[in-house]
């Protein structure tokens, strides 16, 4: 089995690819560092009072209404009266 992964894989070359990869991501870190801290993870921002519709308005009339400016107007302002 020895003699396979010898054959396979150049063990120099690997270590030498490693050692670049840790460099590069140590200088990557060290430039995080100045400043303001900010994570390597990914976390979206997800406001759920912007993504979803709250109204007691029916959804026909929203979509009707977004398709034209000048009835949106009139939906929102009969609303705001009644």
């Amino acid at each position: 089995m020895k003699a396979e992964a010898d054959a396979r894989w150049d063990y120099d070359a690997i270590t030498a690819e490693v050692f670049h990869s840790q460099r590069r991501r140590r200088v990557v870190w060290d430039a995080l560092k100045l400043g303001s801290f900010t994570s390597w993870d990914f976390n979206p921002e997800d406001d759920g009072r912007q993504k979803y519709i709250r109204s007691t308005i029916p959804l026909m009339i929203w979509s009707a209404a977004l398709a034209s400016p000048s009835l949106m107007f009139t939906v929102l302002s009969s609303r705001a009266l009644s």
